[in-house]
């Protein structure tokens, strides 16, 4: 509601996008999870009020860096034509897209619609790992775990990624 009464402020945006991101992951993908084999509509129920959470997670996030950045939807779509100078205070930004476009991927189980969105995941966390790869004692490389895993081909390149991913954010989580 804070959100709603507040469009135009990117740190109330972004405060409500976090929040519903945690709460898709943490309650609704985590016990839709848990139901999958007890009841199989309350799993399918929960994946799709998980949908509409990251759904409006992505727009108010969206919402936020449009504030600072207007051109951010045409360089999602083209990053190689059109060019943003982030600022590192949009590093959270910049992370909880990611993580709201991350879950709504998961929620919509790889269909088409979602799937394509993939690629928008790698580029927000990669510019944000450029921006300051110790940000959030870690959590950059840990969300880059994820995001490299679900690349379709999981290669020995990726592999190793993967595992230069984990080693920096132990280290960077202590």
């Amino acid at each position: 509601r804070k959100a709603e009464n507040h469009p135009f402020n990117s740190i109330i945006l972004l405060e409500a996008q976090k929040l519903l991101t945690q709460y898709g992951y943490t309650f609704q993908l985590e016990i839709g999870d848990r139901k999958i084999y007890e009841d199989y509509l309350a799993f399918k129920q929960d994946y799709l009020d998980a949908s509409k959470s990251f759904s409006s997670a992505l727009v108010l996030g969206k919402n936020s860096l449009r504030i600072k950045y207007p051109e951010i939807d045409q360089w999602l779509l083209n990053p190689d034509r059109i060019k943003i100078k982030f600022d590192i205070q949009h590093i959270p930004n910049l992370y909880w897209t990611a993580a709201s476009i991350g879950g709504l991927i998961k929620a919509g189980k790889g269909s088409a619609e979602t799937i394509v969105l993939l690629p928008q995941v790698g580029l927000l966390l990669n510019t944000a790992l450029k921006l300051d790869p110790s940000w959030g004692n870690g959590s950059i490389y840990t969300a880059l775990i994820s995001y490299t895993m679900a690349e379709f081909q999981v290669s020995k390149s990726n592999k190793e990624k993967v595992k230069f991913y984990f080693e920096e954010a132990v280290r960077l989580s202590n």
